[in-house]
């Protein structure tokens, strides 16, 4: 799991500073924009061809229906496109999550004992 946050920080530090670049061709009036529509491109390009998702791993998407995935590699290459910093704050709190869940699961087994 930590192999695979790691790559999608990767990834996004990456796609970010290629955008970076590509940006001083853009006018400023839309570089926000289109830089961010770029981006997101890259991203989900990345995440279906790598087949690149995390939140399946989280714990947030669970199997049974065979677009799961396609859901994972989509939301996956939406939060990439956003850069290092929306990357950073959602797998932090996204951790968090599933520590909490994982203590009232242990708390709750304890209790019916």
């Amino acid at each position: 799991m930590v192999a695979s946050l790691f790559s999608i920080i990767a990834a996004s530090l990456v796609i970010e500073r290629v955008v970076e670049q590509i940006a001083e061709f853009i006018p400023r009036k839309r570089r926000k924009r289109i830089t961010w529509i770029i981006s997101t491109i890259i991203a989900l390009l990345f995440t279906f061809g790598a087949k690149a998702g995390i939140f399946q791993e989280l714990g947030l998407l669970k199997e049974g229906y065979p677009w799961v995935p396609y859901l994972d590699y989509f939301l996956t290459g939406l939060l990439i496109g956003g850069g290092t910093e929306p990357v950073h704050s959602v797998v932090h709190g996204l951790e968090k999550k599933k520590e909490e869940l994982k203590y009232r699961a242990e708390r709750a087994k304890k209790d019916a004992s």
